[in-house]
């Protein structure tokens, strides 16, 4: 969990550099993928999100205070869902499709830029690092992007759950929007998700293979593809 790697820190600076790259990493991950949402709902022809103002920068207007408390303490959370009327789309399924994955799409977007990004990190020589402050400029960038590229991917394997009210559900209403699982997501999705989340969790700490949404969002692989990459 975010808020444990937070506190894991030797000193209060190393806390509070954790703190500033998570909570950044953080922002940028969730609030440019409603972003992305509303965007491309406009594109396609539904300006809700730009009249909601959520086509903005400002956090505020995006963060869900239990979807940030979850994202800190379980590692997983979500923003307040970008406002959409299919009814406004030229073509329904190009738009619900195209709004469905724009923002699984804008997160992978930031987990690549994050992960080359520590290519270019790992090839900064330490005689660059001339003083204090530089090296503690150069250790926040790094975990920042260290912890984009974890915390994206993980919002992509979270978001690509093909349960309501979740993107992946959201790819399936698109083909099948009166199928007999989509009627049945949409009347009990919500509960489902928070079944799965807190029933794995609480089946994990008796038995872990019983955590299978902890295994399933297991991120190791990803922390040994960065090693493996940039060392």
């Amino acid at each position: 969990m975010l808020i444990g790697i937070i506190l894991s820190g030797e000193s209060v600076l190393d806390i509070l550099l954790t703190l500033i790259a998570v909570l950044a990493a953080v922002f940028f991950a969730i609030v440019l993928h409603e972003i992305a949402h509303g965007f491309i709902a406009l594109k396609n022809g539904d300006p809700t999100a730009k009249f909601a103002g959520r086509l903005s920068l400002n956090p505020v207007k995006h963060i869900d205070p239990i979807g940030l408390i979850l994202m800190l303490f379980v590692g997983i959370g979500w923003a307040k869902p970008v406002p959409v009327d299919s009814r406004n789309f030229r073509s329904f399924k190009k738009g619900m499709f195209t709004v469905s994955i724009a923002g699984v799409t804008m997160n992978f977007i930031l987990a690549l830029f994050s992960f080359l990004m520590l290519g270019v990190m790992s090839v900064i020589p330490a005689s660059a690092l001339v003083n204090n402050v530089a090296y503690a400029v150069y250790e926040l960038f790094l975990m920042f992007f260290l912890y984009s590229t974890l915390i994206n991917i993980g919002l992509i394997l979270f978001n690509l759950l093909p349960i309501y009210p979740l993107d992946g559900y959201r790819i399936i209403e698109t083909f099948a929007p009166d199928s007999r699982y989509c009627r049945f997501m949409r009347r009990y999705g919500s509960r489902i998700l928070m079944a799965v989340l807190i029933g794995s969790y609480v089946l994990g700490r008796i038995y872990p293979p019983l955590d299978l949404f902890g295994i399933y969002m297991n991120l190791s692989w990803v922390e040994r593809l960065i090693l493996l990459a940039w060392g």
